[in-house]
């Protein structure tokens, strides 16, 4: 029987830009992670670091005046960010979730 890969999910190089009335605002400049197989992981930094865009780039929700300019995702050896419409659509939720708590709840619960 083979053995599954160790890294689940990986973001390579992304960069993540939104069109906004002032202008371009590069939210996410070279990000690069990988989550393992077995390991619990969390994405921390400051206010405005680019956490909330890269978590959504990952699952796909990434609001329409976002744009991905380059980089790419890949979860189970297939990259996201080349999937049709459609198979956006059926690409099964359970394989990614995520969890948005304010910092302070989140040590006490």
């Amino acid at each position: 029987m083979e053995q599954p890969k160790n890294d689940v999910l990986k973001v390579k190089r992304l960069h993540v830009e939104f069109q906004t009335s002032h202008g371009m605002v590069h939210a996410v400049k070279d990000v690069s992670l990988e989550v393992k197989r077995g390991r619990i992981h969390a994405l921390v930094g400051e206010s405005g670091s680019g956490k909330s865009v890269t978590s959504l780039t990952i699952m796909n929700l990434l609001a329409g005046n976002g744009k991905v300019i380059s980089g790419d995702v890949i979860l189970n050896e297939k990259s996201l960010l080349k999937l049709s419409g459609k198979e956006k659509r059926r690409q099964d939720r359970n394989d990614l979730s995520g969890s948005d708590r304010c910092s302070r709840s989140a040590l006490y619960s």
